[in-house]
């Protein structure tokens, strides 16, 4: 913003010393293991929150506006966040480990500057399209989320567009699909208009799905970007599991259903993922009444 051919900056951005990093993902991607970790391990050295202010980042307005977001006049909550981040890194790091975080990237980058870095955190779309028909994505059940960050291609700024002639006849798991696909679009699309931006892609497989050694150097990778050193309790800890929020469906989840998304596909191929053989999804699967005695009987 200038004023009478001023550069306008806000209060203290000249004098920050400490980083803000913001995580670019979807849900279910390990977000609440890796805060609580974080915070546990670093606290001294950082705040780290995990999903700050929810739904206000209000994705379905806001991604994809890059001017500046589109829904910030009278967001209080907002406003009051952003405070808090600024003073937060006068004295140390600030982490924001969220999937709604991604859309309120272009006013985190108006207000914090040099100080910004992103890390695109991104799992099989698979895993997270199942995960999300869980906690019943697109059913209108959490009416706040619906309305404000279940993605459609109605939306204002969507990329694939094109669903909207399908999209009444398609199915929980394949609209999760389009989320996914449009959420890690949209970061790869931040990488390249914040080029300056430093970026961390970081593979969820590769942290809690491969062998130790992996799962080892993801994290100092990791742990390295956020200016932070690498502490061995942080691989300790991915022995234990974190997930306030694991659900199961009644409903068959039909995985193959990606390969008539061919955006979804190849994005996913180019992520690194490929869909050759069965995949299972029976953690996401409710057991029955005779599978939950057959269990307490064995």
């Amino acid at each position: 913003m200038t004023t009478k051919g001023l550069k306008y900056y806000p209060k203290n951005m000249t004098n920050r010393v400490y980083p803000v990093t913001v995580f670019l993902c979807t849900p279910r991607c390990g977000t609440q293991w890796i805060a609580k970790n974080i915070s546990d391990t670093y606290g001294d050295e950082a705040i780290v929150l995990h999903e700050p202010i929810k739904y206000e980042y209000y994705p379905r307005k806001n991604l994809g506006i890059y001017d500046r977001p589109a829904v910030t006049k009278g967001n209080i909550i907002l406003d009051n966040h952003l405070e808090f981040v600024d003073e937060t890194i006068q004295n140390r790091h600030y982490i924001e480990i969220g999937w709604q975080s991604i859309a309120g990237i272009s006013e985190l980058h108006e207000r914090f500057g040099k100080q910004l870095k992103l890390i695109h955190l991104y799992r099989n779309p698979v895993n997270v399209a199942a995960s999300l028909v869980t906690h019943n994505w697109y059913t209108g059940r959490v009416e706040d989320r619906f309305e404000k960050a279940e993605l459609t291609p109605f939306d204002d700024s969507a990329i694939l567009s094109e669903y909207r002639s399908r999209w009444d006849n398609l199915s929980l798991f394949e609209k999760s699909l389009y989320y996914w696909a449009e959420i890690n679009l949209r970061a790869l699309e931040i990488k390249q208009r914040y080029s300056s931006v430093p970026f961390y892609s970081l593979k969820f497989e590769n942290l809690f799905e491969e062998s130790k050694e992996i799962n080892r150097i993801t994290l100092i990778e990791m742990l390295a970007f956020m200016s932070l050193n690498y502490d061995e309790k942080m691989l300790d800890r991915l022995n234990t599991k974190y997930d306030n929020y694991h659900h199961r469906s009644s409903s068959r989840i039909e995985w193959e259903k990606i390969f008539e998304h061919p955006q979804a596909l190849v994005l996913a191929h180019k992520l690194g993922y490929r869909f050759d053989g069965e995949i299972d999804l029976s953690r996401y699967k409710k057991r029955s009444f005779y599978q939950k005695i057959k269990e307490l009987v064995n």
